[in-house]
């Protein structure tokens, strides 16, 4: 049986036991729940089961990452429960890309801090699949995504809270996101007309298949909306 765990711009899958070195990787002795404290060797190899698991993703982003451009996150922040600091199922591994925007700021890891996110990642709908669509995240040509416009106000508020914590438009991520789907539309120009829409469920099946595409949880929703 597994867990899985849901982030709005990622899918995670995690087993129902943590792997089987963990303990080894975090000893007890170093279990202190203050997460630095544990040693960083077993922090490393950590950070390479997670990077594994998420196929090389940032959970939030999913913009493609590096052992030396990544951090282990912690879902439920150690402010909130020193209980799950080293807790393999509230942790994943996200960017820390330092490039700011035109507004200053960073985004993932860079910008959360210690904020508590709302519980999306507890969501078992915040994914698109080959039949289905997120329920919580809309996207736009320009590379943007903001909450859906039929949540109710609560629900539209947890979303976009999400969103701007994390500053998921964060200008460099909304042109890699708009790079990929331009290059999708751009092959599509060429499609003869009564092929296109088996062109469309082809793209999509490829990209929600391809578990290390970057940003594919943004171009599924995109195709999606051909295809409704």
């Amino acid at each position: 049986m597994n867990i899985k765990r849901l982030i709005p711009m990622q899918y995670i899958e995690k087993s129902a036991k943590e792997p089987e070195h963990w303990n080894d990787w975090f000893t007890t002795e170093n279990r202190t729940y203050v997460y630095n404290n544990a040693g960083g060797a077993g922090r490393q190899y950590a950070k390479e089961f997670l990077l594994a698991e998420q196929s090389g993703l940032c959970a939030y982003c999913q913009s493609p990452l590096k052992k030396t451009d990544s951090s282990i996150e912690h879902v439920i922040p150690n402010s909130q429960n020193r209980n799950l600091s080293t807790l393999y199922h509230n942790l994943v591994v996200v960017c820390k890309d330092p490039q700011k925007d035109s507004n200053g700021r960073s985004h993932c890891d860079m910008e959360r801090g210690n904020k508590l996110l709302p519980p999306l990642v507890f969501y078992e709908n915040a994914q698109v699949t080959s039949v289905s669509d997120h329920a919580f995240i809309d996207a736009s040509a320009d590379g943007s995504i903001s909450a859906k416009h039929n949540l109710n106000d609560s629900t539209n508020s947890q979303v976009q809270a999400f969103v701007d914590v994390l500053n998921l438009n964060h200008e460099k991520l909304m042109r890699k996101r708009n790079d990929g789907w331009r290059s999708i539309t751009e092959i599509f120009a060429h499609v003869p007309i009564h092929q296109r829409k088996d062109f469309w469920i082809s793209q999509l099946n490829s990209v929600v298949r391809d578990t290390g595409k970057p940003y594919r949880q943004y171009l599924a929703i995109q195709i999606r909306k051909k295809l409704n």
